[in-house]
């Protein structure tokens, strides 16, 4: 029996795959960036958690696969510091007054 795990043949992104192609999907439809009512709005349309698709928007925009565009009075420093045990807490959504785009 050989132990030796295998590694995989294309690397695993770290954000649900589904729900990048949903927004990038609903994003080339607008051709306009999201707001936080928008991703509301389509979480709820979906049947999606909201912070599901905040935490996938947060890590491509880690990744460098989409970008957050703060409003000018926004202070946006810590993504991991608006999730509070593994969810967005409500609080935190308020902080989301930018937008997002590709």
């Amino acid at each position: 029996m050989n132990n030796q795990q295998t590694q995989p043949e294309f690397e695993i992104p770290k954000w649900d795959v589904a729900i990048e192609a949903l927004l990038r999907e609903e994003y080339q439809k607008r051709s306009m960036h999201f707001s936080t009512d928008d991703l509301q709005l389509l979480a709820s349309n979906h049947g999606i958690r909201f912070d599901d698709i905040m935490v996938t928007l947060c890590t491509l925009v880690e990744q460098k696969q989409w970008r957050y565009h703060p409003a000018m009075q926004e202070r946006f420093e810590d993504l991991n510091a608006l999730f509070d045990n593994g969810r967005l807490a409500k609080e935190s959504v308020e902080q989301f007054i930018g937008s997002w785009s590709m």
